[in-house]
């Protein structure tokens, strides 16, 4: 839209890319290093490899999501909230401030430990009509603040599009002249059922 405007651009903590590598980490331990490690009588072969690879998968995931994270966006402009995605190909979510419920944030032991917050972005028709998580950001610095930000210009235009509909459209157009004859309009009528009553139940 031509009245678009960004009002204000997410910033990420340089932590975030940390967040996923430490939980891929301790899946990568429970899944590879520990059933090695059972192995050590027999093979030493096997449980070496199983404490190799879990670090080699450790750099792999830091260097992936912090390639992600760089080009990972998320804009609040005054009638949507923009993010942006993806390494190899883009996408980009539209989420209007009128679908949007609530944003509800989490944290974790793992994001309580790097000083992290998560915000899901909760909508109205998501998950099947019933509501849900369409988004979900892990690590935005002044994560409460860019909350506030959101919700404070989703009550904007919440406001503005109530007011919209409840009103006619000469007293949108925000023109006196019409507001007046209009409102003359409605005297007129009132005052002609007034009578109308009066001389039935006369």
């Amino acid at each position: 839209m031509s009245d678009e405007k960004i009002l204000r651009e997410a910033t990420f903590s340089p932590k975030a890319p940390m967040y996923y590598t430490v939980n891929a980490t301790i899946i990568y331990v429970v899944f590879l290093v520990l059933p090695c490690l059972g192995f050590a009588p027999v093979t030493f072969g096997l449980s070496l490899l199983g404490l190799v690879l879990p670090a080699a998968l450790f750099g792999l995931t830091m260097w992936y999501y912090r390639v992600y994270y760089r080009r990972l966006s998320c804009s609040l402009t005054n009638r949507k909230l923009i993010i942006g995605r993806g390494i190899l190909s883009r996408t980009e979510q539209a989420v209007p401030l009128d679908k949007i419920t609530d944003m509800q944030m989490n944290q974790g032991p793992i994001m309580r430990w790097l000083d992290l917050e998560a915000i899901k972005v909760e909508t109205a028709g998501s998950m099947g009509g019933v509501g849900g998580a369409l988004v979900g950001l892990v690590g935005i610095e002044g994560s409460r603040d860019f909350r506030a930000a959101v919700l404070d210009q989703r009550d904007k235009v919440v406001g503005s599009a109530d007011r919209d509909a409840g009103a006619p459209d000469s007293v949108r157009s925000g023109t006196p002249g019409d507001t007046d004859a209009l409102l003359t309009d409605i005297r007129d009528t009132l005052q002609r059922i007034e009578t109308r009553l009066a001389n039935e139940s006369a």
